[in-house]
């Protein structure tokens, strides 16, 4: 039996510099493809944070009508071949991977809802989740009420 070899030095070259980056390349960098782990694993988020909203009849509101739904990151639209991809490009989201909290943007797009559709108040609950004891829980909850400014006029 014969075995296979070459006698080109810039084949077997190319092949160990391949393996030497391939092995050597994670501990360097996190993000140089094709040597590193995928990206969906590179930067897992620690938290997500969500929004549930309901009417003064206790009725729950799809939060993405009133612009605070969590946008899923893995469906943008693409520029590819100049033209759009697929997909459509979702407002910004005050919910979502590793967010702050932001009351005052969330407030902002609920008051126009309020408004249209004549509901007095709002009332949403700010739901955080992460790791805890090895589970993912709620880490922190937060409520407050969003007023429709025709109904309680500012003074």
């Amino acid at each position: 039996m014969e075995t296979l070899r070459s006698d080109k030095k810039g084949e077997v070259f190319f092949v160990r510099a391949f393996a030497a980056v391939t092995l050597l390349m994670p501990l360097l960098a996190t993000e140089l493809y094709p040597f590193s782990a995928a990206s969906m694993f590179a930067h897992s988020p620690k938290t997500y944070t969500v929004y549930r909203v309901s009417g003064p009849t206790g009725e729950v509101w799809d939060p993405h009508l009133l612009g605070v739904g969590l946008n899923n990151p893995h469906d943008p639209p693409l520029n590819s071949w100049g033209r759009r991809g697929y997909g459509r490009r979702l407002p910004a989201s005050p919910a979502g991977y590793d967010v702050d909290w932001d009351e005052t943007l969330v407030k902002a797009r609920i008051q126009p809802f309020l408004k249209k559709h004549a509901q007095a108040y709002a009332v949403v609950e700010g739901l955080r989740y992460g790791v805890k004891d090895g589970a993912v829980t709620c880490v922190e909850r937060r409520s407050y009420t969003v007023r429709n400014e025709r109904f309680y006029p500012k003074r």
